[in-house]
């Protein structure tokens, strides 16, 4: 995890280096408290305020989708899980910023689903982010899309395909736009990102 710290004392490529081989959303967060200076307590803020954040809307998420006694429920087995307890400990990582972005996502579909469109764009936006922060996240989308198409009753119909592809694909689209920052940079990043990186057998 000190890595991910170690990237907000040396000089960098806007955030791209060759410590930490992932999209840079992580570091630039990172780089807040370090305009404070090197504190760990500072550095440990961030995790501990996205992951209670996650917590908040896990907790609208299952009110809104069960009830107000199933929400107090997940909150309390989320509180007490190991991931989510060491993820809010991890000085830098990014494990507690993509849980709330996924949670955020989630939560922010379903406000879309009332009626308020607003949220629409912000679960792209969400998505994007989360994508900017690691790559792997391009399965928030595929869970996305499946929550979407399970939606009704009859799934395997064209009419239902086609539905799914159309309400995903404007989320999509914002997703890779703002992912599609790092793939910019990374084509302009004129460090070679292996130098100094140690190979390993």
């Amino acid at each position: 995890e000190i890595d991910y710290i170690v990237t907000t004392q040396i000089t960098t490529f806007y955030g791209l280096n060759n410590i930490v081989l992932h999209a840079p959303l992580v570091t630039w967060i990172n780089m807040i408290p370090a305009l404070f200076g090197v504190s760990t307590w500072l550095f440990r803020l961030i995790p501990i305020i996205f992951s209670l954040l996650t917590i908040i809307f896990t907790f609208l998420i299952a009110k809104k989708v069960y009830s107000k006694k199933a929400a107090l429920f997940s909150i309390a087995i989320m509180a007490f899980s190991f991931y989510h307890i060491l993820a809010s400990l991890q000085i830098g990582d990014e494990g507690a910023i993509l849980a709330f972005f996924y949670t955020f996502a989630f939560y922010s579909y379903l406000r879309h689903e009332e009626g308020n469109k607003v949220f629409y764009w912000l679960t792209g936006i969400s998505a994007g982010l989360a994508m900017l922060a690691k790559e792997s996240s391009l399965m928030l989308l595929g869970i996305l899309t499946l929550y979407i198409f399970s939606k009704e009753k009859k799934m395997f119909t064209m009419h239902n395909i086609r539905n799914t592809f159309l309400k995903i694909l404007p989320i999509a689209i914002i997703a890779f736009l703002f992912f599609s920052i790092y793939l910019v940079l990374s084509y302009l990043n004129p460090v070679n990102v292996t130098d100094n990186v140690k190979e390993t057998i």
